[in-house]
């Protein structure tokens, strides 16, 4: 076991130095360093990159999916070029952004709980008082993420203690979860579908 775990740290080791050495390595290939929040990218970076790489053979992209605070540090470092992230008015001092288009947000009422309504897909917003269904069993991001962000938001603007009964790192997971009955969740429209279509 420490045979193969001095093994793997060094396979690793190797993989992040050629990773660090791909500007000098490849002189002729311009590098491009995306950060961006895994859930975005999950969608929107197939949607992008085969069409722009096509395009742009000489360029390599290397990609750091990681949480908004991490990714704004890695920008403020120059670890990375650019940034794709949600909710500017968040976003850490001294860095540029600009916004291309916004995202709906959407409470997942799995069939479990009491504020379900069967044969509707989408609810009016003034059917139920958004802080007395935030008071439900919840199942959210991690508190780094950038969705989690905006729900700690309505947590403090509602005076809410939260009953959060999961957290998972991935966006995804806690909309799968909410809508196998674990907890109510709150989730972007582009992570829906994209769950609609897979």
């Amino acid at each position: 076991m420490i045979y193969y775990n001095y093994l793997e740290t060094i396979s690793y080791n190797d993989q992040q130095l050629v990773r660090k050495l791909t500007r000098y390595t490849h002189p002729n290939s311009e590098l491009i360093r995306i950060g961006i929040l895994e859930s975005l990218g999950s969608f929107l970076l197939p949607e992008l990159l085969p069409d722009f790489l096509k395009e742009n053979p000489e360029v390599r992209i290397q990609l750091f999916e990681s949480f908004p605070r991490i990714n704004e540090e890695r920008l403020l470092n120059e670890k990375i070029d650019c940034y794709i992230g949600q909710n500017p008015e968040t976003i850490t001092k001294g860095v540029k952004f600009y916004i291309n288009g916004n995202e709906k947000y959407y409470v997942i009422i799995p069939s479990t709980s009491k504020y379900f309504s069967p044969n509707q897909t989408i609810l009016s917003p003034s059917m139920y008082d958004l802080k007395t269904i935030l008071k439900s069993p919840l199942v959210l991001s991690a508190p780094e993420s950038a969705i989690r962000h905006q729900v700690n938001g309505l947590f403090q603007k509602f005076h809410i203690k939260p009953n959060i009964i999961m957290e998972s790192n991935s966006i995804i997971t806690a909309t799968n979860l909410s809508m196998r009955g674990v907890g109510l969740t709150i989730s972007s429209a582009s992570i829906l579908n994209k769950i609609h279509h897979s």
